[in-house]
């Protein structure tokens, strides 16, 4: 499938000042199409839970996955491929959360035992609903009150890395390494950053495991993109950076 294929159809949904973004989505989505990450959270300009809803109906004859939107904030807006629901249920997904308190990591967590929770609410209520929207949904808003987002979004994307923090850490300027994920597809010659997420770097924090982490979290990856015909090439960035603020 190439984006000619379908960008009348984006064109239609999206306004003219930001069709330059189409692109970017459309290979956004095509990864969640092809299992190479579960959830995407999308931010490439504004759009409605019911627009991306009508969005993602009219490509359903090319992008046949059944998604999920969960909305969390006004610039919140998460798009699952729900198949992807039962492995981030279950033991078979590990991650390391990097305590931002403390600077310790753990493997376990009781904020991760109440994110699943939370998946499994999802789970159980998909044959019913496929969007949850804080604003008109009274039980959904409850519900994610009294999540860490941060921790949320960083398990629902797919990162092997996640935050946790119980009140927001003081926004010092702090070293981080941050890992990039970049993909090309046959049909774009640009690359999409994929995935990106950070880990600071401190003397609690073991570098030999973090790399350990996320080369297993890139080989993963690697053996699903080499299967498939439209993923053209792949790289995993690091980078040294300066942050004054905590990113995922």
């Amino acid at each position: 499938m190439k984006f000619d294929d379908v960008k009348l159809i984006f064109y239609q949904h999206i306004h003219r000042r930001y069709h330059r973004h189409c692109r970017e989505l459309f290979v956004q989505l095509i990864c969640l199409y092809l299992n190479i990450k579960p959830a995407y959270l999308f931010d490439l300009f504004p759009f409605s839970i019911e627009e991306m809803r009508n969005l993602l109906v009219s490509l359903s004859s090319y992008l046949s996955f059944r998604s999920v939107i969960l909305k969390y904030s006004l610039n919140d807006l998460v798009i699952m491929n729900s198949s992807q629901l039962t492995k981030l249920i279950g033991p078979s997904t590990s991650v390391l959360i990097i305590d931002l308190d403390t600077m310790l990591t753990t493997d376990h967590h009781p904020m991760l035992d109440k994110v699943k929770s939370h998946l499994s609410w999802i789970n159980t209520r998909q044959n019913e609903q496929l969007d949850f929207d804080n604003e008109t949904n009274e039980e959904w808003s409850n519900l994610i009150q009294s999540l860490n987002h941060t921790t949320v979004f960083g398990y629902v994307l797919g990162y092997p890395l996640i935050y946790f923090y119980f009140s927001t850490p003081e926004m010092n300027i702090t070293t981080l390494r941050n890992f990039r994920l970049y993909v090309k597809i046959n049909d774009n010659t640009d690359e999409i950053l994929l995935y990106s997420f950070s880990c600071p770097i401190h003397i609690n924090i073991n570098d030999k495991q973090i790399d350990s982490i996320v080369s297993n979290f890139f080989s993963s990856l690697s053996a699903i993109m080499n299967e498939n015909q439209m993923i053209k090439s792949y790289r995993l960035d690091t980078q040294i950076k300066e942050q004054s603020s905590w990113c995922l």
